[in-house]
């Protein structure tokens, strides 16, 4: 898939173009843009189970209910390595993508802990375009620590929350907030993150399929189950972004390590 490189526009905008002025019947000059190449690679996943013929015979249900455990087994695996895949064999995960942007903890913080001035420094890395479309992904270790997150208005005055909750739903700075046991734990680097995952692109090649044989364990009377996926997933971006003033943007900014 070909992408249009848009990382350096300290000197020009996105795709290496840069508006020109023209006078009345002036001639504009020709600019050649940039372009980068995405590559998705299907990568396999696989779970191999053998099961004996009496259990198959006698389970209630018992293919429909290894199968529902296959397909969950396999989607819970998509869902980690498509945030801690290294690439290679594996999907290059949302956290190993290029132009990740880490944000360093703050002078004398306390280890494991989280703080609203983590907070706003990620939020203002994101790139302008994504501030509106990511969402906060985090590993439910730092739940307590985000909970009791507030701010104070005026000398002893109310105390604000940060996070704030509607009908279940979790949001900080006005953005969805998402749980998961599949980032690091909290005080580690990335134990929570400010992504557009808009920016990362996921390639299905072969949907979740379970397939079913005798024939391997002929001779011992079982049965074998096999289920198969081919995805890949990797972001689109070349690098962070270098704006003509100010800090470095990224559609995915990360929290360093507090230990």
């Amino acid at each position: 898939v070909m992408g249009w490189d848009g990382a350096n526009q300290s000197a020009s905008y996105f795709g290496g173009f840069e508006m020109q002025f023209l006078a009345e019947e002036g001639t504009g000059d020709k600019q050649t843009g940039k372009l980068r190449s995405i590559d998705l690679e299907a990568k396999k996943g696989a779970i191999f189970v053998d099961a004996s013929a009496e259990l198959v015979e006698d389970g209630l249900g018992f293919d429909a209910q290894l199968q529902l455990a296959m397909q969950k087994s396999l989607s819970l695996g998509i869902d980690y390595y498509l945030l801690n895949g290294v690439g290679a064999a594996q999907p290059l995960g949302v956290l190993s993508s290029p132009g990740v942007i880490s944000v360093a903890k703050e002078s004398g913080q306390v280890k494991d802990t989280i703080c609203y001035e983590n907070i706003v420094k990620m939020y203002a890395r994101m790139y302008p375009q994504g501030q509106q479309r990511a969402v906060w992904i985090a590993n439910s270790t730092t739940i307590p620590q985000l909970l009791q997150l507030s701010i104070a208005v005026g000398v002893g005055g109310s105390v604000i929350p940060v996070m704030k909750e509607s009908n279940g739903q979790f949001s900080l700075l006005g953005r969805p907030v998402l749980f998961t046991p599949n980032l690091p734990i909290l005080g580690d680097a990335n134990d929570i993150i400010f992504a557009d995952l808009s920016q990362y692109a996921v390639g299905i090649r072969r949907e979740i399929r379970l397939e079913k044989s005798t024939i391997p364990g002929w001779t011992n009377d079982l049965v074998s189950y096999r289920a198969l996926v081919r995805f890949d997933g990797q972001g689109i971006w070349s690098s962070a972004i270098t704006p003509r003033k100010g800090d470095s943007f990224s559609w995915c900014v990360g929290l360093a390590e507090r230990a």
